[in-house]
């Protein structure tokens, strides 16, 4: 926009030099638009869905069932937010430990068939039809979503368990 330079496009989060469509293992996190509280709630470190959290968990877990290359690991539904791990391991690596799978650089382009981001804006984009298509018009999403490239398996049992233990902490710092 010439008019506005840097004003009103925001730049991607998305690293410019990394191919999101080929073999990685991704820690995503996705929060709802304003934070609210769609998805349900925490009652002594249990997350207890709502209907529109229930949605967005089956939805979450038929993502391998759109994208073959896509496997899922450890992940929640928290109240205002998701995290979750997933993997893209095409071709002779469907086989590997998530964290064993490089990811190759290549150079910044539109979006590539099967890449994080057609990963993720599909999922949202079907939770977002469900909830409006059923009485929800008020739910909507952050636009965008922040990812974490997971290097190593230490760094996957890491992620692992602050995903585990987020309900946890979500009753701790309400009480602060």
């Amino acid at each position: 926009m010439p008019w506005y330079p840097n004003k009103f496009r925001m730049e991607s989060t998305r690293l410019k030099h990394w191919d999101y469509s080929l073999n990685g293992c991704y820690y995503v996190t996705i929060n709802t638009k304003g934070g609210k509280h769609f998805f349900g709630q925490v009652v002594d470190g249990q997350v207890h869905l709502s209907t529109m959290g229930r949605v967005a968990d089956q939805f979450w877990r038929e993502i391998p069932h759109h994208f073959a290359d896509v496997i899922l690991d450890r992940f929640v539904i928290m109240p205002n937010h998701l995290h979750g791990v997933l993997s893209i391991c095409k071709n002779d690596r469907a086989n590997s430990s998530p964290a064993e799978m490089p990811n190759a650089v290549s150079t910044f382009g539109p979006l590539k068939p099967g890449s994080l981001s057609v990963v993720i804006g599909s999922y949202k984009s079907a939770v977002t039809k469900w909830c409006h298509q059923n009485g929800y018009a008020e739910f909507g999403w952050q636009p965008r979503f922040h990812d974490h490239g997971i290097e190593d398996e230490d760094s996957l049992n890491e992620i692992r368990d602050y995903i585990g233990n987020n309900p946890k902490r979500w009753e701790k710092k309400r009480k602060l």
